[in-house]
C-alpha cells in the first residue's frame, strides 16, 4: 500500500490524559529513545522513480506545548466536537515542507489549569496503521515511565508482504476516501433488546446504525448497501509475519464487500 497514493494521508489523533508532571519535558526525552528501535519513524518519506515506489528518509517533528487558564471539563474534556480548533491541537509543517512526506509530528499542545494535558498526534497511514501507531506510541510511553526495555520488541520486516501485481506494475487501485464524522450515543439496553448470543455487539450496532443511515437518504429497496470497516488482519498473516509485534500497515481492500438490508 506504501508504493501507490492510496494512504498517502495524515491521521489526526488526540489524547487527552487527566494529570502528568512536567509532560512536554518527558515526552520529549522519551521520543528520541523511543525512535531507535522505531528507526522507520524517524524519516521522510520520499519519490524516488518510479513515482509508485515510496522509502523513508530521516527525519521527524516533535513540537512545544502551551498552557490554558481552564480545566479539561471547561472543554468537555476535548469529546467531539472540540470546544478548541483542531489547528490549535494539532502539530502542522511548516511551509517549506510537504506534509506528505511527513511521518510523525507530535506536540505536547495544551496544558490545563485542571493538571491535565492533551498531546495533538498526526501520523502517516503510508507507513503504519493504527495498532502499529499505538504500538509506537506505548514504547515511547513505557520509556517515558522509566522502562529499560520495551513491551515488545518492534518488527519491520514490510519486505515480506508481496506486493500485488497491479500495484508492482505501477497501477495503484483506484479507491477515495471521504470522511465524515457522526457520533452515536447507543445504550446498552438498547443493544441488548436485538442481540441475540449468535451476535456481538459490534454487529448489532453497526447493522442497526447502517439501516437508519440507508432509511434517511431514501433508497430504493433491495439496493446493495456496501460497508468497509477497520479491522486487524495480522493473525490472517502468521505464515509471512510470525511476529505479533509487526507495526506497519497490515490492510487489505476487500471486494464486494455488502451488507443486505
Amino acid at each position: 500500500m506504501d508504493r501507490t497514493a492510496l494512504v498517502t494521508i495524515l491521521v489526526d489523533l488526540i489524547i487527552v490524559l487527566k494529570q502528568g508532571r512536567e509532560p512536554a519535558t518527558v515526552i520529549k526525552a522519551a521520543l528520541p529513545r523511543a525512535l531507535v528501535p522505531y528507526y522507520p519513524i524517524a524519516g521522510r518519506i520520499v519519490e524516488p522513480a518510479p513515482v509508485h515506489r515510496r522509502s523513508p528518509t530521516p527525519e521527524t517533528a516533535c513540537g512545544s506545548w502551551a498552557s490554558v487558564d481552564c480545566g479539561l471539563k471547561d472543554v468537555n474534556s476535548l469529546e467531539h466536537p472540540l470546544v478548541l480548533s483542531k489547528e490549535e491541537l494539532l502539530s502542522f509543517a511548516p511551509p517549506e515542507v510537504n506534509e506528505e512526506e511527513s511521518i510523525f509530528m507530535l506536540q505536547v499542545c495544551v496544558h490545563f489549569a485542571c493538571g491535565g494535558f492533551a498531546v495533538g498526534i498526526r501520523f502517516s497511514h503510508t507507513v503504519f496503521d493504527g495498532l502499529g501507531a499505538g504500538q509506537f506510541l506505548k514504547a515511547a510511553a513505557e520509556i517515558a515511565r522509566g522502562h529499560a526495555r520495551l513491551p515488545v520488541e518492534p518488527v519491520w520486516c514490510r519486505e515480506a508482504i508481496p506486493t500485488p501485481p497491479k500495484l508492482s506494475q505501477g497501477h495503484p487501485p483506484s479507491v477515495a476516501f471521504c470522511f465524515e464524522t457522526s457520533v452515536f450515543d447507543i445504550p446498552l439496553d438498547h443493544v441488548s433488546m436485538v442481540k441475540n448470543q449468535q451476535c456481538s455487539t459490534f454487529n448489532v450496532v453497526t447493522t442497526v446504525a447502517w439501516q437508519c443511515l440507508t432509511r434517511a437518504i431514501g433508497l430504493q429497496p433491495h439496493v446493495d448497501v456496501h460497508l468497509g470497516f477497520a479491522a486487524n488482519a495480522r493473525h490472517l498473516q502468521r505464515q509471512l509475519l510470525p511476529q505479533e509485534d509487526f507495526y506497519g500497515n497490515c490492510v487489505r481492500l476487500p471486494h464486494n464487500l455488502c451488507l443486505f438490508m
